[in-house]
């Protein structure tokens, strides 16, 4: 849709949530008042988004920061904290496994 007004930019929700700010009050490609508030009712809605994601990340690392089997995953090179907490979440204990 930015394209309708000679305005692009890479694909990506978090490319365009870090753009759209810019791409609102740039004086030199002024959009619609329509296109503008469309575009910022989007920001609002990515903002909102990221928020929501970044407080479920928080929340998880927060139950599990204590968790042994979440510390020690997170010692394998490569895994970081949110591979650790979907591997945690995806076979918890591993007990319903017959073998390894």
């Amino acid at each position: 849709m930015l394209a309708d007004y000679h305005i692009i930019c890479a694909k990506g929700a978090h490319i365009i949530y870090k753009q759209l700010p810019l791409i609102i009050e740039d004086a030199e490609k002024p959009l619609t008042f329509t296109a503008g508030t469309f575009f910022q009712e989007m920001y609002i809605e990515l903002a909102a988004l990221e928020s929501r994601v970044q407080e479920t990340i928080d929340q998880s690392h927060g139950l599990l920061k204590h968790d042994n089997d979440y510390n020690r995953i997170q010692q394998i090179p490569g895994i970081g904290p949110i591979i650790a907490a979907k591997t945690i979440a995806a076979i918890n204990t591993g007990k319903q496994f017959k073998n390894g």
